[in-house]
């Protein structure tokens, strides 16, 4: 290997830049289960992979544009009056596995699917005054270095 492959390398294993990541979304839906198929194909290298894993993750967003900000344990107004508050929680997280490590040749296309249970006690994707849910999908190929992956997607879950 000679030295422009070691800083390639080097690059790749610090950008992911190893694979390109896609998927694919079914409808999803509360107390059912979520199919994400993700499509990774294999840049000039081969490569090691840890395994394609599958994250789901439901985001609560507050934005209130002028509310009274309380100081913690006090019950009076802070001295700052009026101000814009905002908060943001994940309320729901997973990722599940959609397939076992293995050896990707330089080229290669390959799928894999994810079968993903939402359940019933998770909030619908909810678009409010001051609060949203928002639900994201993602692919990731682990493997040493930065993972690639398909980046967020949006999703609404009913």
């Amino acid at each position: 290997m000679g030295f422009m492959d070691k800083l390639k390398a080097a690059k790749n294993s610090l950008t992911g830049d190893w694979a390109d990541v896609s998927i694919d979304v079914e409808p999803a839906a509360r107390g059912e289960s979520l199919t994400v198929t993700a499509t990774v194909t294999v840049k000039g290298e081969p490569i090691s992979t840890e395994g394609i894993v599958v994250e789901l993750v439901c985001q609560e967003e507050i934005d209130i544009p002028s509310a009274t900000v309380h100081e913690p344990g006090s019950l009076t107004s802070s001295s700052q009056g009026s101000r814009r508050a905002t908060s943001s929680a994940a309320v729901f997280e997973t990722e599940v596995k959609a397939a076992d490590p293995q050896e990707l040749a330089a080229g290669l296309v390959t799928t894999a699917t994810a079968t993903v249970p939402i359940p019933m006690s998770a909030p619908p994707t909810m678009q409010g005054r001051y609060a949203r849910y928002e639900w994201r999908v993602r692919a990731r190929v682990e493997m040493k270095g930065n993972d690639p992956d398909s980046g967020w997607t949006d999703i609404a879950v009913g």
